[in-house]
């Protein structure tokens, strides 16, 4: 959502819900349980003028949080950190206190919306008090909650949920902590590729929201169970048709890592239409290399492409002031 910022998350939340048969197992652990522990962070209000607020009368974080608890996660087991109380300080506390609340065979799924913002080679997440101008400083780095994760997380799963722009940072950060940590499975889905914005709309938080209900729909292969890769493919496919945009997702390498997100509970077909575009025409033209123009309402930005992934492109921008990359729906093209 927004430019804010997000794979495969819905994940970790595990699926255990009241009276319904859906406890997801790893051994004799399960995720949707008292195993399991969420932080979720929504950051739609902001101290500077330099980063847009959003309107929070219509936020769908806090339906996350209260369908986690439905599904069987307990409420003392979900912490929220909401608008003015995300400032950075506040921010790496809280992770580092429910970072230390876990151990043993238990699960952490870490949920963040807000802004995304791309510099230097790295994504930061906002906060309250964060500025622009030294994003560094006063903005969430997942380079830090990489390292906060491998030094100190003592538990068995991660899962992160990243709804905001260049949320495939969160994809990152998972793969990173699993290849140093042999003992951690991890998975995230996000709404957004590294390299790309993120709608405004929130898509993305209230899919997943969904997928942890277990529509029959998100059961492609209708064998009663939502698995970790229907997931991913139903979030991929709903931000491609709804947002044209590309999603992210990062799924446990370990051989031994639990693949059922959800078991099927009710009946109900999709609203996605079967295809989603108007522009499938322009998948054989601008090709890697071919110099475009890219409409960013309304203004026509010169730059080339440098990849190609079905419907959408990597272009680079030669912007005078900084050259940076975006992977964007050909319908943007001009």
């Amino acid at each position: 959502m927004f430019v804010r910022f997000a794979t495969s998350f819905l994940t970790l939340l595990a699926v255990g819900c009241g009276s319904k048969q859906s406890i997801v197992e790893s051994g004799s652990a399960t995720f949707w349980s008292a195993k399991t522990r969420a932080l979720i962070v929504g950051v739609l209000e902001f101290q500077s003028p330099d980063f847009l607020s959003f309107p929070t009368d219509t936020r769908q974080d806090t339906v996350f949080r209260d369908e986690l608890v439905r599904q069987g996660i307990p409420s003392e087991n979900v912490t929220t950190v909401l608008d003015g109380e995300a400032t950075l300080p506040n921010l790496k506390q809280t992770l580092a206190t429910v970072i230390d609340q876990i151990q043993g065979d238990e699960s952490l799924l870490l949920y963040f919306t807000g802004h995304g913002s791309a510099e230097v080679g790295n994504v930061f997440l906002s906060t309250y008090d964060g500025d622009r101008n030294d994003m560094q400083g006063t903005m969430w780095d997942p380079v830090e909650i990489t390292q906060k994760l491998v030094e100190n997380f003592r538990g068995r799963r991660l899962m992160m949920l990243g709804d905001f722009c260049n949320s495939g940072i969160f994809s990152e950060v998972a793969a990173n902590v699993e290849k140093k940590r042999p003992d951690i499975e991890a998975w995230a889905f996000t709404s957004a590729h590294r390299w790309a914005y993120s709608t405004g709309a929130w898509t993305f938080t209230e899919t997943v929201t969904e997928a942890l209900r277990g529509p029959s729909y998100a059961d492609a292969n209708a064998d009663e169970t939502v698995s970790m890769q229907e997931v991913a493919s139903l979030v991929d496919r709903t931000m491609h048709i709804k947002e044209k945009q590309m999603a992210s997702s990062y799924l446990s390498q370990r051989r031994s890592a639990v693949d059922s997100f959800q078991s099927v509970t009710y009946d109900s077909e999709s609203v996605l239409p079967n295809t989603a575009d108007e522009s499938l025409e322009l998948k054989q033209i601008h090709q890697v290399g071919s110099s475009v123009n890219v409409d960013w309402d309304g203004v026509n930005e010169p730059a080339t492409v440098r990849d190609i992934n079905g419907e959408y492109r990597l272009i680079e921008y030669h912007n005078p002031v900084q050259d940076w990359m975006e992977w964007i729906h050909v319908s943007r093209l001009r």
